[in-house]
């Protein structure tokens, strides 16, 4: 989940954590950290975070390092630690043995959309819910036109021919679509007031607090 300590990526990865998910956040600020694990550690003991690098090969390294790693305690196998030998395992490679994610939130775009895509499993999805690399730093401080166009251009490009022989679904998703549809709406917010008040029928059964034993990332 990216943007993992912000409204919608904190209550996403919550949800998921609930619902059997073993979560892997990323964060743009070392500080953020705690606040995603003080809050999804203790129902997902196999959580990751990670800070996200400005450097993409830096990054997707790091997002390999944290699958591994949460793989590694949810299996309890040493030799899959960020200190064993599958550690030099190449995204293809983690990919290859199943050992991936099953889903992606993504919402920052540019350099972090491939390294992201690079790790879905077969079978496996990405939902886009933004795109803030195109987006100031806030405080009322915008992006010059030249970096936006320069952002524009190198804006990732996805291949349908990849994603039919890698088997992964990429879709994006935008909450206003939702706000003329009353019904779905209040239907899709009912179902996360009561998965994380521990009320959720559909989730993982009698496991609301802990992630389940299939571990889907």
């Amino acid at each position: 989940v990216h943007s993992a300590a912000g409204g919608v990526g904190l209550w996403a990865s919550e949800i998921a954590a609930r619902r059997g998910g073993i979560v892997i956040g990323v964060v743009g600020l070392e500080e953020k950290k705690n606040t995603f694990m003080d809050r999804i550690k203790p129902i997902c003991p196999q959580a990751q975070c990670l800070v996200r690098s400005s450097s993409a090969k830096i990054f997707e390294s790091d997002l390999r390092q944290a699958v591994l790693q949460a793989r590694s305690k949810h299996h309890d196998d040493s030799n899959r630690s960020s200190g064993g030998c599958e550690s030099t395992l190449s995204s293809k490679g983690i990919v290859s043995k199943g050992w991936g994610i099953d889903f992606v939130m993504e919402s920052y775009g540019g350099r972090y959309f491939k390294p992201s895509l690079n790790l879905i499993n077969a079978g496996g999805s990405l939902a886009t819910y933004g795109s803030t690399s195109y987006n100031g730093s806030g405080y009322g401080k915008s992006i010059p036109f030249w970096q936006l166009l320069w952002k524009y251009f190198t804006r990732p490009r996805i291949d349908p021919g990849d994603l039919t022989t890698r088997n992964v679904r990429v879709g994006g998703f935008n909450l206003i679509f939702l706000t003329n549809r009353v019904e779905e709406l209040s239907a899709a917010l009912s179902g996360c007031i009561a998965c994380l008040s521990g009320n959720d029928s559909n989730g993982a059964a009698g496991n609301n607090n802990n992630c389940n034993e299939d571990g889907n990332k």
